[in-house]
């Protein structure tokens, strides 16, 4: 699966209640995990909280976050490095490909794919996190821990923010700040700026997405990078909130399920 599973999750009520308006019929498989929407002779499918609005591949870039940062660094877009450590294809991956890594910084050791922020541990050196990771089985990303100011999400679809929110209160957990909402940060509305909106484009262009949560950062350097490109559109802890961040997570998965049977793509 490698995202967060919440077990009595809201998507399913979302999405029932966008269909309702849309005269969409819902098919519910694999105890809600998956959702199949019918219009007339027209199928289209959510599994996650993935919809299908962007190719199958694309999906799959953003959700390698070794790959994603790559595309990102192909389309010349300032991203925070995530090179990669461990893979099926490869146990240990030779020093020689970690490109541009710099050995005596402190590194984050990430899951390869997931989301939610579970797994990382932070570790003082490159080394230090190799050896970690040597021992831990599964598929692993490293990147430099940054000092992080301001975290940004911009949930975008065709080129338009549907929703954007600063994640402001992380919480520290095994010395890395975390800023996802799972783990206790707060999210306050505020809308893309234009540069904000200008890098979340060309980050979606770069990954080849329309639909995507862009999470950008402000580092302690007055930089402005994309730390992750997130395919799936995750908003359970957002709409937990209050009844208007419940209605706002509603007016984003409404929008999404009306591109779906609007493809311009078609």
């Amino acid at each position: 699966m490698n995202e967060e599973y919440i077990a009595d999750r809201l998507l399913s009520q979302f999405i029932a209640s966008s269909c309702r308006r849309l005269g969409i019929d819902v098919g519910v498989l694999s105890d809600g995990w998956v959702l199949e929407l019918r219009k007339g002779d027209d199928t289209k499918w959510v599994v996650g909280y993935h919809f299908d609005v962007d190719g199958a591949a694309a999906t799959m870039v953003a959700k390698d976050k070794v790959a994603a940062y790559q595309a990102l660094q192909r389309g010349n877009v300032p991203a925070v490095a995530h090179y990669l450590a461990r893979s099926a294809a490869s146990i240990q991956v030779p020093y020689g490909s970690l490109d541009g890594a710099v050995h005596n910084v402190p590194y984050i050791a990430k899951p390869l794919q997931g989301s939610g922020g579970h797994r990382f541990t932070l570790h003082q050196t490159l080394q230090d996190a190799l050896l970690a990771i040597e021992a831990t089985p599964g598929d692993w990303t490293i990147s430099p821990a940054m000092s992080i100011v301001r975290e940004k999400r911009i949930i975008m679809l065709n080129g338009d923010s549907l929703l954007a929110y600063i994640k402001t209160k992380p919480q520290q957990i095994g010395g890395v700040w975390m800023y996802n909402l799972g783990h206790g940060a707060q999210p306050i509305d505020e809308q893309a700026n234009s540069e904000e909106l200008l890098l979340a484009r060309r980050a979606m262009k770069a990954c080849g997405l329309r639909l995507a949560a862009v999470d950008i950062v402000t580092l302690a350097s007055g930089d402005v990078q994309v730390l992750e490109v997130n395919a799936g559109i995750m908003m359970e802890h957002y709409a937990r909130l209050s009844h208007k961040h419940h209605a706002r997570a509603q007016a984003v998965y409404d929008a999404i399920v009306t591109a779906l049977f609007n493809d311009i793509t078609k």
